[in-house]
């Protein structure tokens, strides 16, 4: 037989050829808008908190929560300065949507930089296609956040590092560290690696070193330029906020590491084969990018400092979209696993190449089909926010019979701060000037009688609230003006109301001949 009648073996290429590839590609990015736009309607209250302060901006008044003095309580300052940006330009479109339309846009590019680059990585199309399509089934993406745009620029970063554009690579650090301030973690591992990569020889590693040095500090130097005397601070306030969550235990639970460890086992929980399949193939996905694909283990390095340095800060577990980085790395790894055992079924030569071309369709289809409807499912019976028709309407009323400059005090401030003007008081000390003066506080009753809000929002439970009483918060009296039915189903029991409070005057002490002033009757 001549070699041009040979038949060639089979291969990840033969099954996935370039135009396969960019039409799965396509479809996913396609299937990414219809999930994140189908989620926009109420997104969480965190990313209002961003959008308030692009809403600012918008209108001129700068880096504040509807009033001075400014104030860094986003967590990704770069988020809002290009949703105020879009914002400017697109005046058409809400916040919420520009938001989602990066989110989206950033989830989608990423697969796409994953494939333009993937012999950055030493990976083939098809390894590339299947890794970039297992990590667009993430559960735990939220619209209008800064989580896909940090994975992107995540990707970017190291894309560049393999480049050996260390300027472009240390800028892209820099924004990378902008949208959330964990990506300064980068930094030390890039240098490592790179004096890894030259043998320990640190002269050849210098060039590189301090190209990157050079690349983050013109990013982050014109920020702290600007930040530092605008703030008083360089990194969000978000950082002590998650220290001080850490350390209240009771309420937030477990520390970062013990909590992930736990949660790590309920991922993807409502099917356990689901589960079951996927953790099988991270763990093998992680053992392929040891044996050969160890540039991938940039983002394994990485997440190892991300983890270390939240337990360490003591941060607390109890919110997804701090294990999100973790969940995206687990997908990652998957992606890798999924890719190597397509690529041994496709050839194995126990079978002729039909069929073994048809038992890798097969399990292609079997791990990422359940996943693809899981989050389609997911998308289509999506409540958003179930604080936020609530939220939406007590603002709706604050607008209509308060003034701008009356104070409104919660501990959830989003949706108020971005759907009304007035001053809000965050309970929580995010938005706060002196976050640390707020945190001090023992007790949610002494905040409220620390700061003494003209309007208070609270969510209380059904049986014990009451439509009419007038309630006293350390020693500020209140009357609830507005109530509106709320579920729950974090708490027990789930039925809760939520409430707008208005502050009353406090009355006036009338002491007897013989006796101490006395509190009204009621109180």
């Amino acid at each position: 037989m001549t070699a041009e009648n040979k038949p060639t073996a089979a291969t990840p290429q033969t099954l996935l050829p370039s135009v396969l590839c960019w039409s799965l590609l396509a479809c996913g990015a396609f299937f990414l808008m219809w999930v994140m736009l189908h989620r926009n309607g109420n997104v969480a209250d965190d990313a209002f908190i961003t959008l308030t302060y692009s809403k600012n901006l918008i209108a001129g008044n700068g880096f504040v929560y509807n009033h001075g003095p400014a104030t860094l309580g986003t967590t990704s300052p770069l988020l809002a300065l290009l949703s105020a940006a879009a914002g400017f330009l697109l005046p058409f479109l809400e916040l919420p949507v520009i938001a989602t339309l990066i989110a989206t846009a950033a989830w989608a590019a990423w697969g796409w930089i994953l494939y333009a680059s993937r012999g950055l990585f030493n990976l083939n199309r098809a390894e590339a296609t299947l890794i970039a399509l297992t990590v667009y089934t993430t559960r735990f993406v939220h619209p209008a956040s800064e989580q896909t745009l940090f994975q992107l620029l995540l990707l970017v970063t190291f894309v560049l590092f393999r480049m050996r554009q260390w300027l472009l690579c240390g800028a892209a650090a820099g924004l990378l560290t902008l949208t959330r301030g964990e990506g300064v973690l980068l930094l030390p591992l890039l240098f490592a690696t790179h004096y890894y990569q030259e043998r320990f020889q640190w002269r050849a590693a210098l060039a590189g070193v301090r190209g990157v040095a050079v690349g983050s500090a013109v990013i982050l130097g014109l920020w702290t330029l600007y930040a530092l005397p605008e703030f008083g601070s360089v990194l969000p306030q978000t950082l002590k906020v998650k220290i001080a969550q850490g350390q209240n235990t009771g309420y937030y639970g477990r520390s970062f590491l013990p909590g992930l460890l736990v949660r790590m086992t309920t991922w993807d929980a409502d099917g356990l084969l689901l589960r079951v399949v996927t953790w099988s193939f991270a763990v093998m996905g992680a053992w392929r990018v040891v044996r050969r694909h160890p540039h991938l283990a940039l983002f394994g390095g990485w997440i190892l400092l991300y983890v270390a340095g939240y337990t360490y800060l003591g941060v607390p577990s109890v919110y997804i979209w701090y294990q999100y980085p973790v969940y995206f790395i687990w997908l990652l790894l998957a992606g890798v696993g999924l890719a190597f055992a397509a690529e041994r079924l496709l050839t194995w030569p126990r079978f002729s190449r039909p069929v073994r071309t048809a038992l890798t369709a097969l399990l292609l289809l079997f791990v990422l089909l359940p996943r693809y409807y899981d989050v389609w499912e997911r998308a289509k019976d999506y409540p958003g926010d179930v604080r936020a028709e609530s939220y939406k309407y007590v603002a709706a009323w604050l607008r209509e019979n308060t003034k701008p400059e009356d104070t409104v005090g919660s501990g959830e401030v989003g949706y108020l701060g971005y759907y009304t003007s007035n001053k809000i008081i965050d309970m929580a000390g995010l938005i706060s000037p002196d976050p640390q003066a707020v945190l001090d506080i023992p007790s949610w009753e002494e905040a409220v009688s620390r700061f003494a809000p003209q309007y208070l929002v609270e969510c209380l439970p059904t049986a014990t609230t009451s439509e009419k009483d007038v309630v006293l918060r350390g020693d500020v009296r209140y009357e609830p003006v507005l109530t509106r039915p709320l579920l729950l189903p974090w708490r027990t029991p789930p039925e809760h109301l939520c409430v707008l409070f208005r502050k009353l005057p406090q009355p006036e002490a009338t002491p007897s001949d013989n006796a101490p002033a006395q509190a009204p009757p009621g109180n």
